[in-house]
């Protein structure tokens, strides 16, 4: 009798474990599905668990401050615990530091009641006190009575998440509906202003930005729309330096305006970044530039004593037009070629005549001047004296 209560008891724990262990392996099936909504907004990957007719609705909880990241996975878990006793569990997902929800549910039968929202702010609030730094928004988007629509939930969620850079932080945000999007437009006259300053080398051109946070206002664009304009156009920004060959930028440079407290504050640090961005990309053309000088300048001290060193050969070594790599050593050596060369080879002339014992011939040859006369004249045109008169002197 007690042995058959044992084995009762271990098989109905058996079956707890079991039911328990499909249970978690569909609710990680849902948050693989809905991470991959998220990252590629495909409303075909949540197909697998989603139930015909039934409602879905995306929130948002919008997560600023120091350490979000952490912070962010550390309130998506309280979420979870607190949820999972409340009706229609949700499934959560952090996606680019702010936590994804997504409720589905029978239709006309929302579970998203005032009660409901009030229970998450309330997490959020405590969550708010403990870590100081920390400011956590609530935005909901649109009710979507299918897959197709869910896109459009989302959208509208981040909509409404925006407009706590206008009306404030730690509130919550209902979408109404979703607003046409207009950033194309904004983004392609960004970026063509940030290619028209890096062309031109100055940073002149960026005051046409400022025109283009004017149409903002004119034209009463909505917070996301210019707070998506300003990311992708850094986005843009950052991929064209890229492009022309520096890997080393960091893409944390979004991060201050993702983390903006106000629309102000996210154009302001929007300059900010364009202008290091611009920065960077003006250093990145000088070391472009200074690259095929150092080569020149490293050849040039190994073969001085050459007699037929010259502009064209060195020109050749460093794969650059002859015209342009003078006008190039010039800027960035500050004389002309030839004048580089002679005073190099005067200097080196100085050195073994005090420190050797060496004929005026052999130093000039060794030099690169196979004429002792026209060393000797060359020497005293620069130093105003005789090569043996500088060695009496100093030798």
């Amino acid at each position: 009798m007690r042995e058959n209560h044992i084995r009762q008891t271990e098989e109905q724990q058996h079956s707890l474990n079991l039911e328990k262990q499909v249970q978690q392996d569909r609710d990680h099936l849902k948050m693989t599905a809905f991470s991959s909504f998220l990252e590629i907004q495909d409303p075909r990957m949540l197909n697998p668990w989603y139930i015909p007719e039934s409602c879905l609705r995306i929130g948002i909880v919008g997560v600023q401050g120091k350490e979000r990241i952490q912070v962010g996975q550390l309130i998506s878990s309280k979420l979870q615990d607190m949820m999972s006793k409340l009706p229609c569990t949700p499934c959560i997902q952090i996606y680019k530091g702010d936590i994804y929800l997504v409720w589905m549910y029978a239709s006309r039968q929302s579970p998203i009641s005032e009660a409901y929202i009030s229970q998450i702010m309330d997490l959020l609030k405590i969550q708010t006190q403990i870590f100081g730094d920390l400011r956590c928004t609530l935005a909901l988007g649109l009710e979507a009575a299918d897959l197709g629509q869910l896109k459009a939930s989302m959208l509208s969620a981040r909509q409404a998440l925006a407009t706590r850079l206008v009306k404030g932080h730690g509130s919550v945000y209902e979408a109404q509906k979703v607003f046409a999007q207009h950033s194309a437009s904004y983004v392609r006259r960004l970026d063509e202003c940030f290619a028209q300053a890096c062309a031109q080398n100055s940073s002149d051109t960026l005051i046409w930005c400022p025109q283009v946070f004017s149409e903002f206002e004119k034209n009463h664009e909505q917070p996301y729309t210019i707070l998506e304009s300003l990311c992708i156009a850094t986005t843009h920004a950052i991929a064209f330096i890229k492009d022309h060959g520096n890997d080393d930028l960091a893409e944390c440079d979004m991060e201050s305006i993702e983390q903006a407290q106000s629309l102000e504050e996210a154009i302001q640090q929007f300059h900010t970044v364009f202008s290091k961005l611009h920065a960077a990309f003006l250093a990145m053309q000088e070391t472009a530039i200074a690259k095929p000088i150092r080569i020149a300048l490293e050849y040039i001290s190994t073969h001085y004593q050459d007699e037929l060193l010259s502009l064209e050969s060195v020109s050749g070594i460093v794969q650059l037009n002859s015209s342009y790599f003078s006008a190039l050593f010039k800027k960035s050596v500050g004389k002309g070629f030839a004048d580089y060369i002679v005073d190099l080879r005067i200097r080196k002339a100085k050195e073994l005549l005090v420190e050797t014992n060496f004929s005026i011939a052999n130093i000039a040859l060794q030099i690169g001047y196979r004429d002792p006369k026209h060393f000797a004249k060359l020497f005293k045109k620069c130093c105003q004296i005789k090569p043996n008169e500088y060695r009496k002197l100093y030798g």
